[in-house]
């Protein structure tokens, strides 16, 4: 039963109201829907459910799903083992004679597990005139060989058992999930025309079953009884409990947010990424104890090694994947040692190399004192706060910096990285093959000890990079390689076996960059030239990557890409499966995007799309002017989406006039987004001199505008080659704003020390942090580490 009306209704009438609500609370609305319907499949060709099951796997990593489950009197397609024993499938033909050819042609014999298994129906030759009719006859087979299955298992009750496991497996034995699940109930009846598909008792049996599960693992209001002659109440239903479960979900993070740890949550959840991100690195690529692994091994072993240690290499040779792996393989289990490590540019507090070492520099003081405490946003001072604070607990404690990928960012400073070591502190670092940064590193760090390379990939390595994107191995088509065999269940499975085939056995020489082509090859010439264009021009033409949502809408938009808006969704899902093993959840504090996994991929991709993205990056710019609603306030995912993009898609100096120059939008920007992130883009635009100004005024203010970015103004009168140019705005802010009474004088400012923040310059009326409430914007906390006091004030008083 397909719920072609209910469905639409859907779209029509409750989605647009649910978007519009997570737009307001600062959340993504992003909709897999597991039906195909045939216009899908004559434009994608031959495709099943597998690429919608992958992508919903995908969102379920990051995501919180809300599955809306349509059931009608039957329960929908027949429910059939997916194994049987031997022993099961001879006792099955022998019992059933009429169904016996059926059995035979729905299982085949697994060899390998000595049992047969379930066939998917793409294993199956169909045409698409013959389609609607080939799906027909499978289902009424799939419902014959269901009963006749049953009434040999009656009296077992193992079939029972089967169905139940299923549903009870998919949702129900998941709480989460189950709490957070819709289920619409459909009942046909003769009075408004419709006939039940069947009256067999083990129908209603199996219905009442599933009410009973759903009853005790569901809210009451979640399971909605479906009525065709009341549909529109029946939806507006759906719509309220859907919100509703929104609304839960956004109080239980709050309230997760509100939970004190002891620790930065800009820093927790740095930690968790960057512990993400390591952890399936190591997932892609085996690494083992090879030359490059020993020599590492004994660097750690080695107490005289006062150097740091550069792994170095050619762009896709594996470095990342090194890195992720030198902690499980070079310290035992239970080691005292600390160990810090960073990823370049896989979240936005990874994304420059002042970020990376604001970072670190935290963690570091952490360790060591059990405090947090803010700098000054500056490369040289963090480089002096890292060789400190490793010296500090290095004298404690053994420790390890580990920080991948810094090849990769515009300013390309070395010189925080120590030329010899304090005792128990190890350092190691990785840069590409050639590049700007070894060169720079080769001349600051001349110890030939320190460096090891790292070759070119092999076979050996190429064969488990893409094994990975092969979901199972299970009878059905065979492909065989130099290596090894793989196994192929379904079409896209065939797909992706294929690829690798066809990229293993190219005549390509060995280098990076040509078997990054050779993929792009093979995935326009499955999908579309123009497609896959579209998709990577979209993809690489902003700086933290596209939201699923939003890739989806662009492309369904655009005529060249796709006939059927619908089918947009579908082209994403299978660009995402196809090309897994290379893409990665990108995180914000706020949203999660899809980028590049390896920097070769992504540098390939630029040059190879680069009339794409510069196309795209006009379509962007309109795109988000016209998106942004003001009405949602600070959780606007929309307006924060805009503020961090559009200074990336348009000109120079067009940014620098609309943006840098403007303090309103600097006052959004902080007030939606993070001072740190605002940092990057002044620092890409640092030669202008009214840029240049407000750079150095926001790094000496990070703590106080870094909760709260209404803090601008008081914080520029503190800060007097500002105040003097923004005097007219000091004066007379927007809103109520907390201002000293006592200015400070500008050249005792310059007199002072500006390392630590917190004895940063200043005078009387100087406040180290000014804080308002959350819950109440009356009421304003100053922290002044001059005066030694903590004060509460009263905005109106």
């Amino acid at each position: 039963m397909r719920f072609l009306d209910e469905r639409q209704s859907l779209y029509k009438s409750v989605l647009p109201a649910i978007r519009s609500k997570c737009a307001e609370i600062g959340y993504e609305l992003h909709v897999v829907d597991l039906y195909c319907d045939h216009q899908q499949q004559q434009e994608f060709g031959q495709i099943d459910n597998t690429v919608r099951l992958a992508e919903l796997l995908r969102q379920n990593r990051i995501s919180h799903v809300v599955p809306i489950v349509f059931v009608d009197d039957s329960l929908g397609p027949a429910v059939l083992p997916l194994e049987l024993t031997r022993k099961h499938f001879d006792y099955a033909r022998l019992r059933t004679p009429d169904a016996s050819s059926l059995i035979e042609k729905w299982y085949t014999l697994d060899a390998q597990k000595n049992n047969y298994e379930l066939r998917n129906e793409m294993m199956f030759e169909t045409t698409f005139e013959t389609q609607e009719a080939d799906e027909k006859l499978w289902h009424d087979e799939k419902v014959k060989l269901q009963f006749a299955l049953l009434h040999i298992f009656r009296t077992k009750g193992e079939y029972e058992q089967i169905f139940q496991q299923e549903v009870y497996n998919e949702i129900v034995s998941n709480a989460e999930l189950a709490k957070n699940s819709v289920w619409l109930i459909k009942n046909y009846d003769a009075v408004s025309g419709h006939k039940c598909k069947t009256t067999a008792v083990e129908s209603k049996k199996r219905l009442e079953q599933l009410s009973y599960l759903l009853t005790n693992n569901l809210p009451e209001n979640n399971i909605i009884c479906y009525e065709v002659a009341n549909a529109a109440e029946s939806i507006k239903k759906i719509g309220t409990v859907l919100i509703s479960i929104i609304e839960s979900v956004d109080k239980e993070r709050e309230k997760q947010e509100a939970m004190y740890t002891g620790i930065s949550e800009v820093l927790l959840k740095e930690l968790k990424i960057q512990s993400w991100f390591g952890q399936n690195m190591m997932k892609l690529q085996d690494v083992g104890p090879d030359d490059v692994m020993e020599r590492a091994i004994k660097y750690f072993q080695d107490a005289d090694a006062t150097y740091p240690l550069i792994l170095y290499g050619p762009p896709g040779s594996g470095k990342t994947t090194t890195m992720a792996t030198i902690p499980k393989l070079c310290f035992p289990r239970y080691n005292e040692t600390a160990i810090v490590v960073r990823f370049a540019n896989v979240s936005a507090n990874s994304s420059s190399l002042e970020q990376i070492l604001n970072s670190i520099v935290v963690q570091l003081n952490l360790l060591d004192s059990g405090k947090c405490t803010w700098y000054k946003h500056d490369v040289q001072l963090y480089s002096e706060q890292i060789a400190r604070l490793l010296g500090s607990i290095g004298s404690k404690r053994p420790v390890t910096l580990i920080v991948d990928g810094l090849d990769q960012f515009e300013n390309g400073l070395v010189d925080w990285i120590p030329q010899s070591l304090p005792k128990n502190v190890k350092i190691v670092v990785s840069a590409s093959e050639p590049s700007a940064y070894l060169n720079r590193l080769r001349q600051t760090i001349k110890t030939m000890d320190s460096y090891i390379r790292i070759g070119d990939i092999t076979d050996k390595e190429i064969d488990s990079l893409f094994s990975v994107a092969t979901i199972r191995p299970i009878g059905g088509e065979t492909i065989k390689t130099e290596h090894k065999t793989m196994a192929a269940k379904t079409w896209l499975e065939l797909q992706v076996s294929l690829l690798c085939s066809k990229i293993r056995n190219s005549k390509q020489p060995p280098s990076s960059e040509n078997w990054v082509e050779a993929i792009f090859d093979n995935i326009e010439s499955h999908l579309g030239k123009n497609k896959v264009s579209s998709v990577i021009g979209l993809m690489c033409a902003t700086r933290y990557g596209l939201l699923d949502s939003e890739l989806v809408e662009l492309l369904s938009s655009d005529l060249s890409v796709t006939a059927i808006p619908t089918s947009a969704g579908l082209l994403w899902a299978t660009f995402n499966e196809l090309m897994s093993s290379f893409l990665y959840w990108f995180k914000t504090d706020l949203y999660a995007t899809t980028r590049w996994k390896n920097a070769i991929v992504a540098e390939v991709a630029s040059r190879r799309y680069s009339t794409s993205i510069q196309r795209m990056k006009e379509k962007l710019l309109l795109y988000y002017e016209n998106q942004v609603d003001d009405k949602y306030g600070k959780k606007s995912l929309q307006k924060r989406r805009k503020l961090d993009e559009c200074t990336r898609l348009m000109d120079r100096a067009e940014a620098i006039n609309k943006f840098f120059n403007n303090l309103d939008w600097v006052l959004e920007k902080l007030n939606h987004g993070t001072v740190l992130q605002l940092m990057d883009e002044l620092s890409a635009h640092a030669q202008e001199p009214e840029v240049h100004f407000l750079r150095d005024f926001l790094s000496s203010a990070i703590p106080a505008v870094m909760d709260n970015g209404n803090q601008l103004f008081s914080q520029m009168s503190l800060y007097q080659p500002v105040a003097d140019r923004y005097r007219a705005l000091i004066n007379a802010p927007p809103f109520p704003t907390l201002m000293p009474l006592v200015p400070v004088d500008a050249e005792t400012q310059s007199s002072k020390s500006v390392a630590l923040l917190s004895d940063s310059p200043g005078a009387t009326g100087r406040f180290d942090l000014v804080k308002r409430f959350n819950d109440d914007a009356n009421y304003v906390i100053t922290v002044s580490t001059e005066q030694k006091e903590i004060s509460v004030w009263n905005i109106h008083t």
